[in-house]
Parts: structure tokens; C-alpha cells; sequence
């Protein structure tokens, strides 16, 4: 499986790249055992690597591929965590809020306190 095989079947990168295939073949299987299809594809050289030298065909390196499933459970999992966060994030706001309001109301005795200091 090629590359263009793997994005007809559904499958997209992962992030997951290196030179060796051992050490994306780990990656992939910690994905395998969330229950997640997986394809290791080979990197051919480009172009660009050709004109540096490298032969034609020859491949750089490995990437892993996985279902689409895989994104939007993880994609799921990341809302989910941010939506936990929530009530957290309200109490520190509702805490700023708070200070702020006492700040502003110690401002405005102060400031009372000096008209009346200047006979007003």
C-alpha cells in the first residue's frame, strides 16, 4: 500500500514518522491496541532528493496511516478534556471578577475620602 492507496481507503497521516521502520512499527502497534486499522507507508524520494542524489524509488523513511476513526475519537477525547476544564476555568474567572470588583469598589471609598478631606 502507497500512499494514494492508503487516503482512498480512509486512512491519514498520524504524525508519526522516522527513518526506521522498527521505530514507526511501535508507533503503529500503540495504535493497533486502541482497537485502530493502521498501515505503515514507505516515503520515496521526491524530486528534490533525487536531484540531491538519491536514487529513484528509494525510500527515506516511514510514516503511519490510520482509519479516520482514529482522529475523531482522539479528536473526541481532546473536547472532552476542555469541556472538563470548564467549570475550573469559571471559578478563576469568577475569582478575578471578584477582586477586581473589591478593587474598584476600595478605589471609590478612597476617592470619597479625599473629596471629603477637600471640604467638598
Amino acid at each position: 500500500m502507497d500512499e494514494s492507496d492508503a487516503r482512498e481507503r480512509g486512512y491519514s497521516f498520524t504524525g508519526i514518522y522516522s527513518r526506521w521502520r522498527e521505530d514507526v512499527a511501535v508507533g503503529a502497534e500503540k495504535i493497533k491496541k486502541q482497537g485502530y486499522k493502521t498501515a505503515i507507508i514507505p516515503s520515496k524520494a521526491s524530486g528534490y532528493e533525487r536531484s540531491a542524489g538519491v536514487g529513484k524509488g528509494m525510500v527515506l523513511g516511514y510514516s503511519v496511516y490510520a482509519e479516520r476513526r482514529y482522529f475523531t475519537d482522539k479528536k473526541r477525547v481532546e473536547l472532552v478534556e476542555r469541556l472538563k476544564a470548564i467549570p475550573a476555568k469559571k471559578a478563576r474567572a469568577y475569582e478575578e471578577y471578584q477582586k477586581l470588583i473589591e478593587t474598584i469598589h476600595l478605589e471609590a471609598i478612597d476617592l470619597q475620602k479625599r473629596i471629603v478631606e477637600l471640604g467638598g
